[in-house]
């Protein structure tokens, strides 16, 4: 993902980070320590003079409220302050952090709150984008945790209305690979659920379309939107009508509060949809039912991909250590755990190859340092391929490789798109690399299920060039939203299952731009 949404994240290097500790001493054995980052929306918290950091389970039961001095007020993002509040190793699981800071005399401060996955003994970090609220009404409240699932979603997610009868009873065939669409016909879906109405400008009901996957047969298509402010995840379920058309939705829609964004992911045999939740765990469900399968809970940090191996029986997940390593992690779909490894590469996406190589599952991590890991997983061990280089300090946001697992593409924030041949094990790149020419950063890349077509999202457009040439073929330009200055950006992006239509996920008002001829 691009570095728009990196730095909404709170990822991004801040200028002044200040440190406190709600306990003087060494940290107990399995106690926690949750590293609080705030930063205000505004110019105006300079007024607000001290902060209460309450931290309480999904059942509302207050854990722990300590209260900091601001000597300074709060800053203004993308500065921030840390403080560090000790929790009992009793308090383990989603636990909700709410943070209320008060001014001297009155009620105008400054709110926020997130959730924390706290497995004890450890440190996770939220960063918390505090707003303007009622103080006196706030404080004391701690907020609630993610609810169990209805209708069949269950885990981190709730459910809401339709009917998964409606995207369909069986799993079909994969259909005939053809070429890709001309971008010349595209038409805007709506992500966003019945009677929500986006303001992008007060920033309500404004999804960013963070991840799209369309099942192997063709017949499903999920959108996960992310509320930045919020990390409010909502996950819309669409079906492509049989005779040919845009895809319309076809069941629930389904809610997970303070745990965003999403990655979505179907298996190669299209029986299950993985949905990952970075600061939560990763749902596995049957498909077309959608009842949940698993739930997996290896990862430990904040998750930045979910995949499965080509035979569909392993889920790969990508976590980050929160300073500059990351981890992969292979499960069951029962989400009984496997193996797991150290990357040796600060990861920022995840891909995994669709071809099996001598029974092995190929895996590709992104690096967000200027490099990217590629990695084999044999059914019970993990083993590093390569450390390959990019370019510099540059992220590698999108990752994919080809159908037939041969050819690894990375775009970077240089503007690029680099490729690398099978069995990668070399530094040496493929052929010429993909140049955009503009200062906007590739968010996403897809192959075509033909291969010999990948399509790029950057800035306000997503284009398709060909593979073996690298020439330009086509560009689709976002369409202009009322009242909003600037075109969305182009985020997500994924090709149907014969090819034939581009879905664009973008990142204002929860728009998907589906281009078919």
């Amino acid at each position: 993902m691009g570095m728009r949404t990196r730095a909404f994240a709170g990822l991004a290097i801040v200028s002044a980070v200040g440190l406190a500790w709600s306990a003087p001493g060494c940290k107990k054995e399995k106690e926690s320590l949750i590293l609080v980052d705030l930063q205000a929306i505004d110019v105006n918290a300079t007024a607000v003079t001290d902060v209460t950091i309450s931290v309480s389970k999904p059942t509302g039961e207050l854990v722990v409220a300590p209260i900091f001095d601001l000597s300074a007020g709060l800053p203004m993002t993308p500065d921030s302050i840390t403080y560090g509040v000790y929790v009992p190793a009793s308090a383990i699981g989603m636990l909700t952090v709410t943070a209320v800071a008060r001014p001297a005399t009155g009620c105008n401060g400054y709110i926020g709150t997130k959730v924390a996955k706290v497995l004890g003994g450890d440190s996770p970090k939220v960063t918390m984008i505090m707003r303007p609220g009622n103080t006196c009404t706030a404080l004391g409240t701690a907020g609630s945790g993610g609810t169990t699932g209805t209708g069949g979603a269950g885990g981190s997610f709730s459910g809401a209305g339709g009917s998964t009868s409606a995207c369909g009873t069986t799993v079909g065939t994969r259909p005939a690979p053809v070429g890709p669409p001309s971008l010349a016909t595209c038409t805007d879906l709506e992500h966003n659920g019945s009677g929500l109405t986006c303001d992008a400008v007060a920033d309500t009901n404004n999804p960013i379309i963070y991840s799209t996957a369309v099942s192997p047969d063709g017949q499903l298509m999920v959108t996960a939107g992310w509320e930045y402010f919020s990390d409010d995840v909502s996950l819309k379920i669409w079906r492509f009508p049989a005779g040919g058309g845009a895809p319309v939705q076809c069941g629930p829609e389904y809610t997970a509060t303070a745990l965003g964004p999403a990655y979505v992911a179907f298996s190669p045999n299209g029986q299950y949809l993985a949905v990952a939740l970075r600061q939560s765990y990763v749902d596995i469900f049957s498909v077309p039912s959608l009842n949940m399968v698993g739930e997996i809970k290896s990862a430990p940090g904040a998750i930045y991909g979910v995949g499965f191996s080509p035979d569909s029986q392993t889920v790969f997940t990508l976590d980050y250590d929160g300073i500059d390593d990351g981890h992969l992690y292979a499960d069951r779909v029962d989400g009984t755990a496997i193996a797991s490894s150290v990357l040796g590469v600060d990861p920022d996406s995840l891909a995994v190859s669709p071809v099996a190589n001598a029974g092995a599952a190929t895996l590709a991590v992104g690096g967000y340092v200027g490099n990217l890991g590629v990695y084999s997983f044999n059914g019970s061990t993990f083993s590093t391929t390569s450390i390959m280089t990019t370019s510099g300090s540059a992220a590698a946001w999108g990752i994919a490789f080809s159908p037939d697992g041969q050819l690894l593409a990375a775009g970077t924030d240089d503007g690029s798109v680099r490729f690398w041949a099978a069995p990668f094990t070399t530094n040496a790149t493929s052929g010429l690399p993909i140049t955009l020419g503009s200062s906007y950063v590739p968010n996403g890349v897809a192959f075509s299920p033909l291969g010999t077509s990948i399509a790029i999202t950057f800035g306000p457009e997503v284009d398709i060039w060909n593979v073996t040439t690298r020439a330009f073929v086509s560009r689709h330009n976002t369409t202009a939203i009322p009242g909003v200055s600037s075109p969305p950006y182009a985020i997500s992006v994924a090709f149907s299952a014969s090819g034939a239509a581009l879905i664009t996920g973008e990142d204002t008002c929860g728009k998907v731009a589906y281009c078919a001829d």
